[in-house]
Order: C-alpha cells, then structure tokens, then sequence
C-alpha cells in the first residue's frame, strides 16, 4: 500500500498484489494486480490549459514460464492497463511566473475519459550455444478509448479489436572462439 498527495491537493492511494508460484521446477506462474484512485490528477491538455481529475486505475499483469529444457523457454505473457477519469477542475498558466489559476470551463463538454491498453505475448527461446540463441516472439496489442465504459468493456474491446499483431524470428549467433 501506498498514500501520497497531488501537485494541487487531493491524495493518491496505490495498492499492490503479487505472487509468485512454482509448483514444480520447470513451470513458473506469477501474477500483480495494482489498483490506484487519484484525487485531483493534474494532467495538461492543451495550450496553457490544465485539468484535475479523479481516476481509478487497474493494471493486472500474468506471466507463464515453462522451461522445456535448460535451453529452452516457452512463456506467456499478458498486461492490461485501465483507466477512468472524471474531470473536477480547470487551470490555467498564468503569463508570469507564479501558481497555476483556478478558472471557469468555457464549454461544457467534459473532458472526462477511459482508456484501455492490452499486451500479450507468446515467446519461444532456445540457447543454441553460448552467446547463441533462437527466439520466435508473438505479440498482440490492444487499445480502447471510451468515456463511459466500464472495466469489463475496456478489456473485452482491446482484446477482441487488436491495434497491432507481430511475429519476430530473432536468431543470434556467435561466430568465432
């Protein structure tokens, strides 16, 4: 756990959760969850214009490692990070130096916003050699923007309309004594 302020007031609670588990020598499972509500976020956003929000913020990351061999690895991976945020004030730069000024929104559309970002990866490893090595790595990315949705929604959307899908074949081999 973990308590801190913000640059304008407000505070900021973080809450950390992790394990790691290994049932047998050759698998390793480990997962962290981390949950954070800001109170008065101070995020720039255009111009001289600043804003607060409150936020609540999810980050769960898993991992899979299976050792074949000594010299080969299959592991899985997969992190999400999730963020909602509700917009509580407006401020301003002022044109000399000083602290930022509390002002009225002009419009009022709500700057408040969710966004969603999702990364899962597959990776093959095997040590030819010393200092020599095969890797196939699979990636799939994910992000969703949205300004009422709700956790479940961010990731089923990331995941189920992927930004960017990649395989690498990485060989590295050392030449020579």
């Amino acid at each position: 756990m973990e308590h801190g302020g913000e640059e304008l007031g407000g505070n900021r609670i973080v809450g950390r959760l992790g394990f790691t588990w290994r049932p047998i020598d050759q698998i390793n499972v480990g997962a962290l969850a981390q949950f954070q509500r800001r109170r008065g976020w101070l995020l720039w956003q255009e111009d001289r214009n600043f804003t607060t929000f409150n936020s609540t913020e999810w980050r769960p990351r898993v991992n899979l490692d299976y050792f074949l061999t000594a010299k080969q690895q299959l592991r899985f991976s997969a992190q999400w990070a999730g963020i909602r945020a509700n917009e509580q004030a407006l401020y301003l730069v002022p044109e000399e130096v000083g602290d930022l000024i509390e002002v009225d929104k002009p419009d009022p559309e709500s700057d408040d916003f969710a966004i969603s970002r999702i990364n899962m990866q597959l990776r093959y490893r095997w040590e030819i050699a010393p200092l020599s090595e095969l890797s196939v790595v699979y990636t799939l990315s994910g992000a969703q923007s949205a300004e009422s949705a709700g956790f479940q929604d961010l990731l089923r959307e990331a995941y189920d309309d992927p930004v960017g899908e990649q395989l690498i074949i990485k060989l590295r081999y050392r030449l020579g004594s």
